[in-house]
C-alpha cells in the first residue's frame, strides 16, 4: 500500500499488536517498523486522478467518505475538490506552541535550531512554530519524533504539540482577561490551555467534550 504514510502504518500496527497481544510485542513491532522506516525513506504515492473517475472511486483512492466528496464537488467544483483531496492526504506537519507566560518563542527557536530541526512560523498564529513533516526532519539515533517530544517534555518545558487549526481557533476568538469562555470541543485540552494563556489566567473557562476518552487525557 504505497499510498499509506509511514506514520499511519506505525500507529495502526502498534494498535493491532496492543489489541491482540501483550505490551512486549507492541514495543517489538514498533521498534522493527521504526528501524525500517529510518533505514528506508518511504515514499508515498499520490493517487492518479482522471476526469472519468467516479466519486465512489475517488472515495476509495483517497479514503474519504463519498458523501463529503460529492459535497465538495457540488459546492466548489472539480478543481477545488481535487485540491482538497490531495490536501487531506498529505502527511501532517508538527506544530509547537510556546506558553509565553512561562517561556518565549525565541528560546524555542534557538533550541530547535541547535537540534538541526528546520522551522517556520505558523501563518495565522505567530506564537507557534511549524516543523516539516516527520520524515523530512533530519534523522537522529532517537528518531525525529522522539527528539521533538523530548524537547517538549524535558529540555524546553512549557511547550505543547498543537494542531494549527486548534491554535487558530483560540487566536481568532481573542478572549480578554476576566471573560467567561465555553469550549464545547475541548479534548484533549490544548485549545483550552491556549485560551487560558490568552486570558492571562484570569476568568473562567468551561471545557466540555462529548468524547469521555478524550477528556481522560
Amino acid at each position: 500500500m504505497p499510498d499509506i504514510p509511514a506514520f499511519a502504518v506505525l500507529n495502526t500496527s502498534a494498535e493491532l499488536a496492543k489489541k491482540h497481544n501483550h505490551k512486549g510485542l507492541v514495543a517489538y513491532v514498533n521498534g522493527v517498523l521504526r528501524n525500517y522506516s529510518r533505514k528506508n525513506q518511504i515514499q508515498t504515492a499520490t493517487p492518479i486522478i482522471t476526469s472519468e473517475q467516479s466519486t465512489k472511486e475517488l472515495s476509495v483512492s483517497y479514503s474519504i467518505p463519498e458523501w463529503l466528496i460529492k459535497r465538495w464537488l457540488q459546492n466548489y467544483g472539480q478543481q477545488e475538490m481535487l485540491v482538497l483531496l490531495n490536501y487531506f492526504n498529505k502527511q501532517p506537519d508538527i506544530v509547537l506552541r510556546t506558553n509565553r507566560q512561562l517561556n518565549s518563542t525565541a528560546v524555542l527557536a534557538d533550541l530547535l535550531q541547535s537540534k538541526n530541526i528546520a522551522t517556520r512560523t505558523v501563518i495565522y498564529c505567530q506564537i507557534a512554530w511549524l516543523l516539516k513533516p516527520i520524515l523530512q526532519i533530519r534523522r537522529t539515533n532517537e528518531g525525529p519524533l522522539e527528539v521533538v517530544l523530548r524537547i517538549c517534555l524535558v529540555t524546553a518545558k512549557f511547550i505543547l504539540l498543537q494542531d494549527e487549526p486548534s491554535a487558530f481557533a483560540a487566536h481568532v476568538l481573542s478572549p480578554e482577561p476576566g471573560d467567561l469562555v465555553v469550549d464545547l470541543c475541548a479534548a484533549p485540552g490544548n485549545k483550552t490551555l491556549y485560551l487560558a494563556e490568552l486570558m492571562q489566567n484570569q476568568g473562567h473557562i468551561l471545557a466540555i467534550d462529548k468524547n469521555k476518552k478524550g477528556l481522560n487525557t
